[in-house]
């Protein structure tokens, strides 16, 4: 990839566009965002909410999507910023090698490309080329009459 170079003032357009578009995409996410996405793989599994608390959120327990069983239990994590999957079965291990995982996880494994495409969109924001910030409108005065 062609890096620009300081004090190297005969930089093309492309160049400067080919550095800038590595930057084009910018993650962010809260809890308000992952929500919809957290009913839907609630909806998916069959998920109920549940008399046990977890971090004194409410819980949904419905099927797990690696051993196929009602044992999957769907809540907050403990700093309450996304959503995590816990399964108690014993032998049920995730791709990710533990007991649980968090709801990006989930999607990417097990909730299908549409959703995941759907989640990406949701998450990553679209920059301007250069850095740019788009045309702001003006900040003028109203003359008063």
């Amino acid at each position: 990839m062609n890096q620009l170079q300081s004090n190297q003032w005969n930089n093309t357009h492309h160049d400067l566009l080919k550095v800038s578009n590595d930057k084009l995409y910018t993650f962010h996410s809260d809890i308000y965002i992952e929500k919809p996405f957290f009913d839907e793989i609630l909806q998916k599994y069959n998920a109920k909410k549940c008399k046990h608390k977890v971090y004194e959120k409410e819980t949904y327990k419905g099927l797990c999507p690696a051993c196929g069983k009602n044992l999957g239990f769907y809540s907050h994590t403990k700093d309450s910023n996304t959503y995590q999957l816990v399964c108690p079965n014993p032998p049920c291990i995730f791709p990710n090698g533990k007991k649980s995982m968090l709801l990006h996880e989930v999607i990417k494994e097990y909730g299908g490309i549409v959703l995941f495409e759907k989640w990406r969109k949701a998450r990553y924001t679209k920059k301007e080329a250069y850095g740019w910030k788009g045309i702001k409108p003006e900040n003028r005065r109203k003359i008063k009459s």
